[in-house]
């Protein structure tokens, strides 16, 4: 049963990754289960405005709920999103945190996140990085902090605001920040990773 075609009704992007569709997977059986949770709790709602509206001989309930139905529920929905996050969650970030692509074709590439932009470093001819240092940064001509004596940076070209990534071909991103913390989200690529200053 294919769960994930809520995923399309809610409008998410198309999956453009390899593991997209396991994450779209227990995506679609997240926003289920809210589903079931909002509908439930919905008629709950109702069904307690209806039960304690006021009435002429209105008396107050010192007591509240006797029965321990909602403790039940309450626990129930701990357990399935307990079960989310260890049974599915941790295992598929862990999987995916642990294995970075080692084939000969994989591109590396740099993300350095400032206010409002991304600059977007790429290898030139030789598929090499030059190394870099924050210190490097100059607003003007050295937007990536690269360094500009480092013979594998020569053929690096910075692309800024507009990331492009190649069909069929694993990447490495190397996300870091000037300023702030920023969040590079790859939305169709199924991957997020925040950037933090000085790490």
């Amino acid at each position: 049963m294919n769960l994930s075609w809520i995923n399309e009704l809610i409008g998410q992007t198309p999956n453009a990754s390899e593991h997209g569709g396991l994450v779209d997977h227990m995506l679609g059986f997240v926003h289920w289960f809210m589903v079931v949770l909002g509908v439930g709790w919905s008629i709950y709602l109702a069904i307690a405005f209806y039960r304690f509206r006021q009435k002429k001989t209105a008396r107050a309930d010192y007591h509240g709920v006797r029965g321990h139905a909602t403790t039940h529920i309450e626990i129930g929905v701990v357990i399935v999103e307990a079960i989310l996050l260890l049974g599915f969650a941790f295992p598929l970030w862990s999987h995916q945190a642990d294995e970075y692509p080692t084939s000969p074709d994989t591109i590396r590439m740099r993300a350095l996140g400032e206010k409002f932009l991304w600059n977007f470093q790429y290898p030139g001819d030789d598929m090499m990085l030059s190394t870099w240092d924050m210190r490097n940064v100059n607003g003007a001509t050295n937007t990536t902090g690269k360094d500009l004596h480092d013979p594998n940076g020569k053929d690096d070209f910075v692309n800024p605001g507009t990331m492009k990534l190649p069909v069929g071909r694993p990447v490495i991103v190397d996300v870091a920040s000037k300023d702030v913390i920023h969040n590079l989200a790859l939305v169709p690529m199924r991957a997020a990773q925040d950037a933090t200053p000085g790490v």
